[in-house]
């Protein structure tokens, strides 16, 4: 949830992900940052006009840089998605992007300041209160997943992530909702004249 982070998000949403269906994002084991709203504004499109151009192709912009996304996705968290961590899930869902899989966040969302002391040390202080916009604490209060799974140290041991299972089995319903939703493609089924 810091600028490197979201630089590496952009180029794998646009280079690696843009031709996919669907799209598991893992903000589990996050310290946090400033960069939920980035991140939300690149996940927030929706579809309204399709561009069709006259040697066949089509597609929702004209321009590379109005792409947004604009199908299935689901979001893993953990005990250990903290700060930006937590800020982002909440907007995600506030939103509606998809499902929350996993573990509550710890409740862990405070705008903190660093004072530097005359010897060169450093300590943060509270600055700024985050709550959602139903008025909840986020500091006192992590954000709850849609679906709750919580792994068994012997499956971790094994490096078994179910998180990770069930989130692209729920991804993997939410993609065939959805294409039964897809309208047909522009000039399918049309008869020649």
């Amino acid at each position: 949830m810091q600028e490197p982070g979201l630089e590496r998000f952009i180029r794998t949403l646009y280079s690696d992900n843009f031709d996919k269906e669907g799209i598991v994002l893992d903000v589990r084991f996050n310290g946090g940052g400033f960069t939920h709203d980035q991140v939300l504004n690149y996940l927030t499109g929706k579809e309204h006009t399709i561009f069709t151009q006259r040697n066949g192709g089509s597609g929702l912009v004209l321009r590379s840089y109005d792409r947004k996304w604009t199908k299935p996705l689901t979001l893993l968290i953990n005990n250990r998605s903290y700060s930006d961590a937590e800020i982002f899930p909440n907007g995600f869902r506030t939103w509606g992007l998809g499902k929350l899989v996993g573990e509550p966040t710890g409740g862990f969302v405070i705008g903190t300041r660093a004072i530097t002391l005359i010897d060169g040390s450093t300590f943060r202080t509270p600055r700024t209160g985050v709550h959602t916009v139903k008025g909840v604490n986020m500091e006192k209060e992590g954000v709850m997943p849609d679906v709750l799974i919580e792994p068994h140290p012997d499956q971790l041991a094994r490096g078994v992530d179910v998180q990770l299972e069930k989130a692209v089995e729920i991804l993997t319903q939410d993609v065939t909702a959805w294409k039964k939703t897809r309208p047909p493609a522009v000039g399918a089924g049309a008869a020649a004249p």
